[in-house]
Formats: structure tokens, C-alpha cells, sequence
């Protein structure tokens, strides 16, 4: 079973995609619904509902914070046509392969922050295809614009936003690995670094651990 370190690297020669991760992401994403939507506070909702947005590829997590998702909502329903998303929700699994991407200059990736750094993983940030269709009237209602490097990249600026999303996406990863690693367990921080929680991303198998709630 390949681990993501390994799935990084043979997935930047052929496919440059991350859907061969879709087991570990729906874990990591299982385990952190749990913690961010709760009986006091919803803080990840699903987007692939709203009237004419598509959804491309299977890679794509189609979730965001809920006042993101009202004015992706509000955006398309101004422009009454349809939107393709590439990109919502990204997991620090994603997040890492498309970093390494990055740094092996692979796959067209320019722009990749670290993982636990992404505004993907704060569940406020969407890449789309036709970005200068949906430009003016994403501006216009609170997302700015990566800009030349990141052209079909934007994220969220609006009111509304919970910033503990990003530390919960992390935390939900560690939960997982100490679940399934018992004797090898690591901070439940939320803070992804290079001692504890990088090593055992990287380890970490891309069909899934066997425990996960």
C-alpha cells in the first residue's frame, strides 16, 4: 500500500492528480466534521448543492465554512450560469502533494503553501476554471483574487469565518494517526510541523487507516 510520500512523487509523472488519496481524505474529513459541526456551531458545510455549481474531477472535497458557501451561492445566482469547482476543502494530505508538486516544479503548480497553512484548509478558498468570467463578480462579493500566478484561485474575506477550521483540519489528522499508532502517538495540537506530525503524513497510507472512529 503506498504511502503519501510515495503517492507524491509517482503522482507528479503521470495523472497530476490527488484523487488516489480519496481514502485517507474522507477519514481525515470524517474525523474532522465530528469536531467542527456540533450541536453549538457548524463550521464545514457542503457546496456541491447549489443550483448550477459542478463539481470537476474526484478529487474535489466540496466543502466550505457556511459564509463562504452563501456567497459562492450569491455569486452564481448573479451570473445565472454554471460554475465549475476544481478545488474547495483540501486535507493536509492534499495539501502536502500539491507542495511537492510544487518544489519537483511538476504538474504546473506554481503557488503551494505548506500544509496547515492553506486557505483551502480553512475551508475559505476555491479554484475554478474561467476565472475572468467569475472575477468582478467574486470581488464583488468578498473574495479576493490570487492574482497572474493563481489564476483561478480565490479565497473568502468576508464576515463570518471561523479561523479555528485550519487548526481543527490538522488536529483531525493527528486524531487519526494516534487512533491507529498507539505506540507512536504524537501532539493532538493542531500545529503541523517537521518533528511530529510532517513524519507521519508522509508515512501515513493513501487507502486508509483501519481505525477511524
Amino acid at each position: 500500500m503506498p504511502t503519501v510520500e510515495q503517492f507524491a512523487v509517482a503522482s507528479a509523472q503521470s495523472g497530476c492528480s490527488t484523487a488516489g488519496l480519496r481514502k485517507l481524505n474522507d477519514q481525515i474529513v470524517e474525523v474532522l466534521l465530528a469536531a467542527v459541526n456540533t450541536e453549538e456551531e457548524t463550521n464545514l458545510v457542503p457546496c456541491d448543492d447549489i443550483p448550477l455549481l459542478r463539481v470537476i474531477g474526484n478529487s474535489t472535497i466540496p466543502l466550505l465554512q457556511p459564509a463562504a458557501r452563501a456567497s459562492l451561492q450569491r455569486v452564481i445566482e448573479q451570473k445565472d450560469r454554471h460554475l465549475d469547482l476544481i478545488h474547495a476543502y483540501r486535507t493536509i494530505a492534499q495539501q502536502f502533494v500539491l507542495l511537492q508538486w510544487k518544489l519537483r516544479g511538476k504538474c504546473g503548480i506554481t503557488q503551494a503553501r505548506k500544509p496547515g497553512t492553506s486557505d483551502h484548509e480553512r475551508g475559505i478558498a476555491i479554484d475554478i476554471d474561467d476565472f475572468d468570467v467569475w472575477k468582478s463578480t467574486l470581488q464583488s462579493n468578498g473574495w479576493a483574487w490570487a492574482g497572474p500566478g493563481d489564476r483561478g484561485h480565490f479565497r473568502f474575506t468576508g464576515d463570518g469565518v471561523n479561523p479555528d477550521v485550519i487548526t481543527e483540519s490538522v488536529r483531525a489528522f493527528q486524531i487519526l494517526w494516534n487512533r491507529n499508532n498507539p505506540n507512536d502517538p504524537i501532539d493532538e495540537d493542531g500545529v503541523f510541523g517537521d518533528v511530529q506530525t510532517g513524519p507521519r503524513l508522509l508515512r501515513s497510507p493513501v487507502d486508509g487507516f483501519p481505525i477511524v472512529s
